[in-house]
């Protein structure tokens, strides 16, 4: 019997390459959802590269003028043991971040109920067995995934790791799919120095770095401005995540963007230090980034970092300070509003950390690191530091590792991890653990070579696909398609 395959597919057409090599298996049937904007459908309505059973277009399913239903609402709630609202809320497009339209209440559940809709007949229609996506940075994408893994089809997520160069794939980003078990024969008893230099030697942060440096450039800024300006969209008029935007409003907004963050950025370099002098023991928060899925799903009742932040410091023994490092990723956010930092600056035990600060350097010298859901917790343990943690996260597992659920006992959790040790051979089987199940890829260079082919550098994603230019990108970069896709054929026909 053939393996039925339901892909999701965006604008980072990873998924659609795999596809694209898994076609050739006679036993497999592909179908995909499609959720890009209007031009970039275009292609997707025409094309002939990847042979699908059968093609659903996301966004063709949300009409604006559809009146929730709140009793199948609350009965799909009770089904999929799902908290629409809690996602909802969280939803980065209803979060008021582009300023571009208010989603009322009723238009957020007919937006959910409609998609809720169209997921259960897409599940009952093939019944896949398997469903391959990205990781779910929209609240309509999670809820998928959760009606998947209600209805026991397996889940298949890439995510990096929290090692460089490397890319796992899993039902969860937050579990290890251990294919691979670690034997204690493996283990190398590596000391905290050798495990230190392991880390550094992914080069995690310098591939963090490229991509953050590459999107900063804005390559192709003026030609993506011509052809938004000269060209239709009629995103507007049909995807809920453009609800409210002409080329005005877009325009000024863009404008509005480039002054806001100068502004913003001054102020981090006027206020913020760079080569902080330790005078106190103090615990270390990274902040992460706004708007994005570690936090907005992975921490959904710790969405307020500002508040997050106070509670720490609070909670701290009286002779500690409190460090906080804004997190240079959060420049594709636009920074933080100049208040947000003021409130956490006249905190009296708080000291401010300018983005540009090394992370490692701040984790050595820390007794503590406190992290929403970040990498610096594991990196932490690695430097044979403690941490707190407000999330399930893919290391939650480690004994130096406490996660917090109710605020009010921070202070004892505080406490209780600064007398915490690290266990080297314990972070040395779990490092190994995610090596044996990871392989190497390039995830996010491979997201830039897509936004520089089809979307100018990433300064324009509603842009017409031309069939010739994906076949050539195909063809360009088969030995890297065809390294990911035999990964996922391992994970199917396991």
């Amino acid at each position: 019997m053939k393996k039925k395959i339901l892909f999701w597919i965006t604008n980072d057409f990873t998924e659609f390459c795999i596809a694209h090599n898994l076609q050739n298996n006679s036993n497999y049937e592909l179908y995909a959802i499609i959720d890009v904007p209007y031009n970039t459908q275009k292609f997707f309505e025409k094309q002939t590269l990847v042979k699908f059973e059968k093609v659903w277009f996301f966004h063709d399913h949300i009409k604006k003028d559809f009146v929730p239903n709140l009793k199948y609402l609350e009965s799909f709630e009770e089904k999929y043991d799902i908290t629409l609202w809690q996602l909802s809320i969280n939803e980065r497009m209803f979060y008021r971040f582009y300023d571009f339209h208010n989603y009322g209440k009723q238009e957020i559940q007919s937006i959910a109920e409609q998609s809720c809709k169209l997921f259960e007949n897409i599940l009952e229609n093939i019944t896949p067995n398997f469903f391959i996506s990205k990781i779910p940075g929209f609240f309509h994408l999670e809820i998928l995934k959760n009606m998947c893994e209600k209805n026991k089809i397996s889940v298949l997520i890439p995510f990096v790791p929290k090692l460089g160069y490397k890319i796992m794939i899993s039902g969860d980003p937050r579990t290890i799919n251990s294919k691979h078990e670690v034997l204690d024969s493996e283990i190398k008893n590596r000391t905290f120095e050798e495990l230190q230099n392991s880390l550094k030697n992914s080069k995690t942060r310098e591939q963090i770095k490229d991509y953050l440096d590459g999107q900063g450039k804005k390559k192709g800024l003026i030609n993506a401005a011509l052809k938004f300006i000269f060209s239709k969209n009629n995103s507007i008029k049909n995807r809920y995540t453009y609800y409210g935007r002409n080329k005005f409003k877009v325009i000024l907004f863009m404008l509005k963007l480039v002054f806001r963050d100068r502004s913003r950025k001054n102020f981090i370099d006027s206020n913020f230090e760079k080569n902080p002098v330790k005078h106190s023991p103090f615990v270390y928060f990274p902040m992460g980034v706004d708007l994005e899925r570690n936090i907005l799903i992975g921490a959904p009742y710790f969405t307020n970092q500002v508040e997050v932040i106070r509670s720490i410091a609070k909670s701290i023994p009286i002779n500690f300070e409190l460090w906080i490092k804004e997190n240079p990723a959060n420049s594709t956010r636009s920074w933080r509003s100049i208040s947000d930092y003021e409130q956490i600056m006249n905190l009296p035990n708080v000291k401010m950390i300018h983005p540009e600060a090394s992370n490692y350097k701040l984790i050595k010298e820390c007794s503590l690191v406190a992290t929403i859901a970040g990498s610096s917790g594991l990196e932490g343990a690695v430097f044979e530091k403690p941490s707190i943690i407000f999330s399930d996260t893919l290391y939650s597992q480690l004994s130096c590792v406490t996660r917090v659920k109710e605020m009010e006992n921070l202070p004892k959790i505080i406490n209780s991890s600064l007398k915490q040790k690290v266990n080297s051979k314990e972070i040395d089987k779990f490092l190994k653990l995610i090596e044996k199940n990871s392989f190497n890829f390039d995830r996010l260079g491979f997201t830039t070579a897509q936004t520089d082919t089809f979307f100018f550098g990433g300064s324009l994603l509603d842009t017409e696909i031309d069939e010739k230019i994906m076949e050539k990108f195909l063809q360009q970069n088969s030995e890297v398609i065809e390294t990911i896709s035999i990964e996922y054929e391992k994970q199917i026909m396991s």
